[in-house]
């Protein structure tokens, strides 16, 4: 059996070539699924800053409910029948 260099020559460049496309091909798809990977992570981050931003919200309402409550309170207790002086009488 003969080996024609001409044909070896084109086998191996052959194999070089798809071994080259291969190559590329698959840091093509590594590169996409690291920016995947990196827009996801972005996504998350927003999403937790979000909820952060959120509960620090929710406690500025809570807060600002509670001395709103406080406040009604107060004032319910100083304008209590026993308390004003046009009404004291009528309360005993």
């Amino acid at each position: 059996m003969t080996v024609n260099v001409q044909s070896l020559v084109m086998a191996i460049l052959g194999g070089v070539i798809s071994i080259v496309l291969a190559y590329f091909a698959v840091i093509s798809r590594v590169d996409k699924i690291e920016a995947h990977a990196q827009a996801q992570d972005d996504r998350m981050t927003r999403i937790e800053q979000t909820q952060i931003q959120q509960k620090s919200d929710t406690n500025q309402q809570l807060r600002d409910i509670s001395s709103d409550v406080s406040y009604i309170r107060n004032y319910l207790l100083n304008n209590a029948a026993g308390n004003r002086s046009d009404t004291r009488r009528w309360s005993k």
